[in-house]
């Protein structure tokens, strides 16, 4: 069983990612890459990773970083992170993030 979960935008995020790393880097590149990220997500799930959290009103979203993407994740309670969104660094961060919390039927990420 996976020590965490990835919401569908995650998953859109990551098939974009291997996309574009085949056609600029190539195959080779791409495995690894997708293999960085994948320990990375382990190591969320365990706890083990360093983040922080992203707003001061929801203790809830963390983010950390591997590589040139940002990880956006929620810690539950009994339950294992979800995975939001795996983000560029040059990437418009608060609206694709905004749009994720909607994915999931959370309209509420930006009120304090």
């Amino acid at each position: 069983m996976l020590e965490y979960e990835l919401a569908p935008g995650a998953v859109h995020d990551l098939r974009g990612i291997a996309r574009y790393t085949i056609k600029t880097w190539g195959l080779e590149q791409a495995d690894r890459y997708e293999a960085a990220l994948r320990n990375h997500f382990k190591e969320i799930g365990r706890g083990t990773k360093r983040s922080r959290q992203f707003l001061d009103h929801r203790p809830d979203l963390h983010v950390c970083r591997c590589e040139h993407h940002y990880t956006f994740f929620l810690k539950r309670e009994n339950a294992r992170p979800l995975i939001l969104a795996v983000l560029h660094e040059k990437m418009d961060l608060m609206n694709r993030l905004r749009d994720r919390f909607e994915d999931v039927g959370d309209t509420g990420m930006f009120d304090d």
